[in-house]
């Protein structure tokens, strides 16, 4: 029996160095699992290859990206191209994507006073309480960022491109018009198509998402330690 994944999934994907975190969210408030994937090398395309594959696992309807061009974003030159190439790679597999400014995600926050990067994480921790104990405490200002904070970037993601929908769908309902709407690419193509499952990872047997090769980090809530 194949894995039964909800539908409309919405995948938050916040590049690193040596890798990615992703979450999956089937509502706002429900992420429905997530992990953080390392490479052995700083390889834009093992990091690809990687991310193709929980494309095609979890089959999401939305893809929300951290804005990655240079004229709204300092990422480097590498991570510009990997943005990019995302971009392309869910396009062929007919999924919409949306580019969030990291002002965005800030407006989406502020009201909770929240505008850094772990006032954020905190927020998400506070709102979904199984990511509460990945939620690394505040570092020093002599301290490296804790790679955890990559898996809090990319549920932020989701939970302001929900709050974005949100919002416009309300100014719609009563004729206003909403502000500056967030870097939005076009919605997917008609024509593309998924295809199958990578066999290195094999097709999920289960329904459970605290079970499947591609989710160790789910609401079981336990940390990945594979580079799968």
């Amino acid at each position: 029996m194949t894995a039964v994944h909800p539908p409309n999934l919405v995948l938050g994907l916040y590049p690193m160095r040596d890798g990615f975190a992703w979450i999956v969210y089937d509502g706002p408030f429900n992420p429905w699992a997530w992990r953080m994937v390392w490479v052995s090398a700083a390889d834009n395309e093992a990091i690809l290859q990687k991310a193709i594959r929980v494309f095609e696992v979890f089959r999401p309807r939305t893809l929300v990206l951290e804005a990655f061009e240079p004229s709204v974003s300092s990422r480097s030159e590498r991570m510009t191209l990997l943005g990019r190439e995302l971009v392309a790679v869910a396009y062929k597999r007919d999924i919409e994507v949306v580019v969030l400014r990291r002002s965005d995600v800030q407006d989406c926050f502020s009201p909770l006073g929240a505008m850094t990067r772990h006032e954020i994480a905190d927020a998400v921790a506070r709102q979904t309480p199984s990511l509460e104990a990945l939620l690394p405490g505040k570092r020093k200002a002599w301290e490296p960022e804790n790679l955890r904070m990559a898996l809090f970037s990319a549920a932020a993601l989701v939970v302001a491109h929900f709050s974005i929908d949100a919002r416009r769908f309300l100014a719609e309902l009563s004729d206003q018009t909403p502000g500056d709407p967030p870097i939005r690419s076009m919605t997917k193509p008609a024509t593309a198509s998924l295809i199958g499952t990578d066999p290195d990872i094999g097709h999920p047997q289960t329904t459970s998402p605290c079970e499947t090769d591609i989710a160790p980090v789910s609401p079981c809530g336990q940390m990945p330690h594979s580079t799968t």
